[in-house]
C-alpha cells in the first residue's frame, strides 16, 4: 500500500511537471529597432511581405503606413471616409496575389488595393448577415472571418460579402456559454497557411489556439489546444471580466513551418496596460507546441516574413518603435 502511495504521489509529480513544461524549449531572442518611432502615430497592427511593412498606423488622414525595408522610404495610404477607395475603420491586414487586403470594420467589408503602390482595386459588398470582427483572403474569391455572434466561431463568405460557411467550434465548448464565447473566441486576427488549405485562430484571454482546414464547401476543426482556461464571472449570461481575468494571445502570425502568437499573460486588473507582451510561443500547423521566446521589449503586435519577426513595441515613454528579430539564428525544428 505505502508503494501504491508513492507511486501516485510521483504520477502526480510528474504530470504538474509535464502541465508546466508545454513548450520543450525556451530561448531567448534579441532584435534590433527600426528607428521609426519619429514617424509612427497610433500604431496597433503589422503585416510583412515581401520586404515591405504595412502598418496600421492612423495619422489623423491616413490608415496605413508602408514602410520600404530596402530603399528606407515610407509611404502612406488609404485615407479615412466613405468613398469606393477609402475606408472607416481598417482592422486586419492581409496580402494575396499581389493585393492588399484590408477588412474595413466600418462598412464591414474588404477591400483590395495594389500591394506595390497602394492604387484601389476593389472592394467586396457589404459581409452579410453577420457583423464581423476580423478577416482574411483565404483564395481569389474567398475569405474566412470571426464574426460578432453568441453561436459562430468562423465563417467563410465570397466576394459580394455572402456567408457561404458557418462553423460553430468553440474553445472549451463544454463549459462556456455562448455568450461568454463570442467575447473570448478571436481577437487577434487569424493566420491563414501560405500553402495548404488551412487556417489559425487563437484567443484573446487565457490561452487556446485552434487549427481549421477548408475546402469551398466546408470548414472543419482540425486541432483544439487549450493551455488555459480564463477566469470570468457571468452576469446576465454574458462575459465578464473579474480581478483574475488575464489576457493571452494579442496577436498572430505565421508562415509554412510554424505558427507564431504573442502571449500576454498578465491580469489586467493588476497592471496599467495588458494589451502587450514579451513572450511569444510557437506551435507547428499539427498543434504541437515548439518554443517559447522571450524578447526584451515589450510588444503589442507580430508579422513574420522571410525568417524575421517584426513586432511592435509599445511604451508609455516614447510611443512606439518597430523592432526586427532575425528567426533563423533560432534553427527552430
Amino acid at each position: 500500500m505505502k508503494r501504491l502511495f508513492y507511486l501516485l504521489i510521483l504520477t502526480i509529480s510528474l504530470l504538474g511537471c509535464h502541465q508546466k513544461s508545454l513548450f520543450p524549449e525556451k530561448r531567448a531572442l534579441t532584435g534590433k529597432s527600426l528607428n521609426l518611432r519619429d514617424s509612427l502615430n497610433q500604431t496597433t497592427r503589422i503585416f510583412a511581405w515581401n520586404n515591405k511593412l504595412y502598418v496600421k498606423d492612423f495619422d489623423g488622414t491616413h490608415f496605413i503606413l508602408v514602410y520600404d525595408l530596402l530603399q528606407k522610404k515610407f509611404s502612406r495610404w488609404i485615407t479615412k471616409g466613405e468613398a469606393p477607395h477609402e475606408a472607416l475603420s481598417v482592422q486586419s491586414l492581409g496580402i494575396h496575389n499581389n493585393q492588399l487586403y484590408i477588412f474595413d470594420t466600418g462598412n464591414q467589408n474588404i477591400k483590395m488595393y495594389n500591394a506595390d503602390n497602394g492604387d484601389f482595386i476593389s472592394g467586396n459588398g457589404r459581409i452579410k448577415p453577420y457583423a464581423t470582427l476580423f478577416a482574411r483572403p483565404i483564395n481569389d474569391s474567398l475569405s474566412v472571418g470571426c464574426p460578432y455572434s453568441d453561436s459562430i466561431r468562423v465563417i467563410m463568405f465570397d466576394n459580394t460579402g455572402k456567408t457561404l460557411i458557418k462553423n460553430y467550434e468553440y474553445p472549451f465548448e463544454s463549459s462556456f456559454s455562448a455568450s461568454y464565447a463570442h467575447m473570448f473566441a478571436m481577437m487577434n486576427d487569424i493566420v491563414v497557411h501560405p500553402a495548404e488549405h488551412k487556417f489559425a485562430m487563437a484567443t484573446q484571454y487565457a490561452s487556446a489556439l485552434q487549427i481549421f482546414e477548408w475546402n469551398e464547401k466546408d470548414i472543419r476543426l482540425l486541432i483544439e489546444k487549450d493551455m488555459e482556461a480564463p477566469e470570468y464571472d457571468m452576469k446576465d449570461n454574458s462575459f465578464q471580466a473579474n480581478n483574475r481575468t488575464k489576457w493571452g494571445y494579442l496577436s498572430s502570425s505565421g508562415d509554412e513551418q510554424f505558427i507564431y502568437l504573442l502571449y500576454s499573460g498578465a491580469v489586467q486588473s493588476q497592471v496599467k496596460n495588458p494589451c502587450v507582451g514579451n513572450h511569444i510561443h510557437v506551435f507547428d500547423w499539427d498543434g504541437n507546441a515548439i518554443a517559447e521566446l522571450e524578447v526584451p521589449e515589450m510588444l503589442s503586435a507580430i508579422s513574420v516574413c522571410n525568417q524575421k519577426l517584426y513586432g511592435i513595441q509599445s511604451d508609455d515613454s516614447f510611443g512606439y518603435e518597430i523592432m526586427e528579430y532575425d528567426l533563423k539564428t533560432l534553427n527552430l525544428k
